[in-house]
């Protein structure tokens, strides 16, 4: 995959040409282009079959936003929303975070212990499956010792 972000021009595959309805505000289609496909895109796959699991996620922005949504739709529950500014974690209550952790102004590990079924699982998921392939299986699972 190329990626041409900052170019004017470039040249791709036709399998990797979105046609977009010329209607839409760039801004908008951006958001949905990066980060809904990144961020909903990682639960969706990477996630799909922790129905029940608990997720956290760091940056409840654009991407993260995104994941938490993603992460609703799967059944992922607790879901922890992470970040250091307030209005941010009451968008991600209202798209389906069930707890949030302002990181400024909460000791983390403190509130991830009191959300009931994030910590303490066997199986942790990487929001990038490569990330630590020494010690992650597939699709992040850890490797038992």
């Amino acid at each position: 995959m190329g990626v041409s972000c900052f170019a004017e021009r470039c040249v791709v595959s036709e399998c990797s040409v979105v046609v977009i309805d010329p209607t839409i505000p760039p801004e908008i289609a951006a958001i949905t282009g990066c980060a809904v496909v990144t961020g909903a895109g990682t639960a969706l796959n990477v996630m799909a079959d922790s129905v029940g699991d608990g997720a956290v996620v760091i940056g409840a922005r654009g991407v993260g936003l995104s994941a938490v949504m993603g992460l609703r739709l799967i059944g992922a529950h607790p879901i922890v929303a992470i970040d250091t500014v307030d209005a941010k974690l009451d968008k991600a209550l209202e798209l389906g975070a069930t707890h949030t952790v302002n990181a400024r102004t909460h000791d983390l590990a403190e509130e991830l212990a009191e959300a009931d079924g994030v910590v303490g699982r066997r199986h942790r998921r990487t929001a990038h499956p490569g990330a630590g392939d020494r010690e992650r299986g597939h699709r992040g699972e850890r490797r038992s010792p």
